[in-house]
């Protein structure tokens, strides 16, 4: 039996897990696919950059998310996370095993992109950069707001 990836991707290079797999885009974003232990769900996740210091989530000793459905794709979560004691914003999209048809992953691929960079976009307008140079500047209340929106 194949796993979820392996469905996806092909058959995983030597060395490789067949649950997890590492890809990069043209422009250098990291994405990580992995499938869960019971190789039901599919996640991916890409990590465009730090939120500003001094920006507080109300939830020090958990995770913070906020999860919308996916308006195209029935099944497909997007989720917005930031771990517990961690300033480090992730992106995070998760889906059913046969959610996402092979044909279509790369169409998923790419949606994903394009808010890993809008979001990269907004974290380095406030004073962020990906690689982890923060500087004072604080985040606006309002500014998360005015993000295109991705599928506009």
């Amino acid at each position: 039996m194949s796993t979820s990836l392996e469905l996806l991707l092909g058959p995983a290079p030597p060395g490789t897990p067949a649950h997890r797999r590492r890809l990069r885009s043209d422009d250098g974003i990291a994405l990580r696919l992995t499938s869960n232990a019971g190789d039901d769900q599919v996640m991916l996740l890409s990590s465009p950059g730090h939120l500003p210091p001094g920006t507080e989530l109300g939830t020090p000793r958990s995770l913070w998310h906020h999860t919308l459905a996916h308006p195209r794709r029935p099944g497909l979560r997007l989720s917005l996370v930031v771990p517990a004691g961690s300033v480090r914003v992730h992106l995070m999209d998760v889906w059913p095993r046969h959610a996402v048809p092979p044909q279509a992953l790369a169409e998923v691929l790419d949606e994903h992109s394009r808010r890993h960079r809008l979001w990269r976009a907004a974290l380095a307008a406030d004073g962020t950069e990906d690689h982890g140079a923060i500087d004072g500047t604080r985040l606006a209340p309002d500014h998360w707001a005015i993000l295109p929106h991705p599928y506009a």
